[in-house]
This record gives structure tokens, sequence and C-alpha cells, in this order.
């Protein structure tokens, strides 16, 4: 065909212009096959033209660069808006095709946030916050989003009902708790073995008493002394590191001040000994020189 060679380059510039021309034409596969060249002979009777819209005085072009470089001339200006900022679905940007200089960009920057998305923490961080949202990190491994930081509450010391109390203590001495154990032990809703695989089976209608003590857990939550995990898993808050070090403070400088009570008394003994050995040596040198007399 007459225009093999033009429709070469142009398939080579488009799509692959970082690939050597002559690797790529190294690369190109010549079917002799009957069927084959009868498909191609049928395609090359259909011939693609493109034709303007919008205009006084209608033009055709015979391929796509031509209209392109048409559309850019005439009528870019009053199609296209210029911004600084344009958000597109993930969905969508996949799916792009050009400019390739962009969608080059974007896979580079999937394939670094894929494997350290920082950015996209950080961008998810500052959304989060705005609409009041906590992060704290459990094992120091994973970053969790919740209502409240974590803040712990010493059932022992802190002056709560005994409806607060009971759901802490059964949470603290059960292992993976979950709402629906809660309410099962402290709320009298019957227990339903749930299959693996299947979803836990729907909440009945409530009594006054599982009401209250879905209540206390929502306030518990809301006060940051309850975890509740994506999983379904309930933790209750651990004490902080400055929690545990103020609490350990006060027991070392009462040692301390013990043994700083403790050691003044030592000096007064060593004392009296010296005291006692310096008498013992003046008798003595008096008895020596009362028997050299």
């Amino acid at each position: 065909h007459h225009d093999y060679q033009n429709i070469l380059v142009s398939f080579h510039a488009k799509r692959l212009p970082r690939m050597p021309f002559e690797k790529f034409k190294s690369r190109i596969r010549i079917l002799k096959e009957e069927e084959a060249i009868n498909a191609w002979i049928e395609k090359t009777k259909w011939k693609t033209e493109y034709v303007t819209l919008q205009v006084d005085e209608e033009m055709t072009f015979n391929n796509r660069d031509e209209a392109e470089t048409h559309f850019m001339e005439t009528h870019l200006e009053n199609t296209v808006e210029e911004v600084e900022t344009h958000s597109i679905p993930g969905t969508v940007a996949r799916e792009l095709r050009e400019p390739r200089i962009l969608v080059e960009f974007m896979r580079d920057q999937w394939h670094r946030q894929k494997h350290f998305p920082m950015q996209v923490a950080t961008h998810l961080s500052k959304i989060f916050s705005s609409m009041g949202l906590q992060f704290f990190k459990k094992d120091k491994k994973v970053t969790h989003v919740t209502v409240a930081k974590p803040n712990y509450l010493d059932v022992g010391a802190e002056p709560i009902g005994e409806g607060i109390k009971n759901v802490m203590q059964f949470i603290e001495s059960t292992a993976d708790c979950t709402r629906r154990q809660i309410l099962e032990n402290l709320g009298g809703l019957e227990h339903v073995e749930s299959k693996e695989g299947e979803k836990p089976p729907s909440m009945p209608d409530q009594t006054e008493e599982q009401k209250q003590l879905i209540a206390d857990i929502h306030w518990l939550i809301h006060q940051g002394h309850v975890l509740e995990f994506s999983n379904g898993i309930i933790e209750t808050a651990k004490k902080s590191r400055k929690q545990a070090v103020t609490e350990s403070g006060p027991k070392v400088e009462v040692e301390e001040a013990q043994e700083v009570e403790e050691a003044p008394s030592e000096n007064p003994i060593v004392e009296s000994q010296e005291s006692n050995s310096d008498q013992e040596v003046e008798k003595t040198v008096v008895e020596v020189e009362e028997l050299k007399e």
C-alpha cells in the first residue's frame, strides 16, 4: 500500500515514541494468508473523515491530526477553561490515555503511593481532622481514626456509675470483645451462633436495659475510654507513657528519701568508734610513760 510507510511512522510516533524505530519495525509481522489479506482489503474500502461543526464554512479532514489542529486553533479558547486544580474520580483517571505526559506521571505516583502512601495519608488526615476526628496508633504499627483520642479510665479511682463500671470490666476480661457480646452478657440479649463467612444476625427490638447499655457504650467511645475498631473488636484505652511515669514517680522519690534519711545514722557510729579509739590510744600512751618513769 502506497501509504504504508507514513502510517508506520505515525503509529510509532503516537504509540511507541520511546522505542527505537528500527526495533519497532523488526517486530512487525507480515501476514500472507488469504483470509488476512481479504480482511485488510475490506477494511481499506472504508474511509474515516472528520467534518467540522459550529463553523460558518464546513471543512473536512482526512486524519485525526488535522482535525485536532483545527480544534486547537478554532475552538480551544471557547471550549476549554483553564483552572489551577481539577479533581476526577480514580476510576476515570486510570482510564485516561491522553495527554501521555499526564498519564505517565499519574502511573508513577500510583506506584509510589502503593508502596509508601505517605501523601495519601497526609491528605486524608487533613480531611478527617476538619471533621473533628482523631488519630492514634495501635502497637506502634497501624494508624486508626476515631471520634476521640484514647483516654485511660481508672475504674477503681474514678467516680462512675455501676453500669459503666460493668461494661469496662467485661471488656477488659474478654478477649476480642464485641458489642453483641456485651449485650448478650450484660443486657440479656439472646445468644445466636453465627456461621463462618456469614454476616452476624440482625439485632432484635431492644429493651430499655439494652438501650441504656448501648448509650453507655457510646458515651465511653466518645470519651475515648473505649476503642471500637472497624472489624468490630472493642478494647479499653490503655495508660499512656506519661500517666505511667507520673504514677511511678512518687514511689521512686519516697525510696530515695528513705535512703537519705537512713544514711546520716551511720556517721555518728563511725565518729564514736573513732573517738573511742583515740581515747584508748591516749590511755596506752599514758601507761607507757608511767612505766618509763
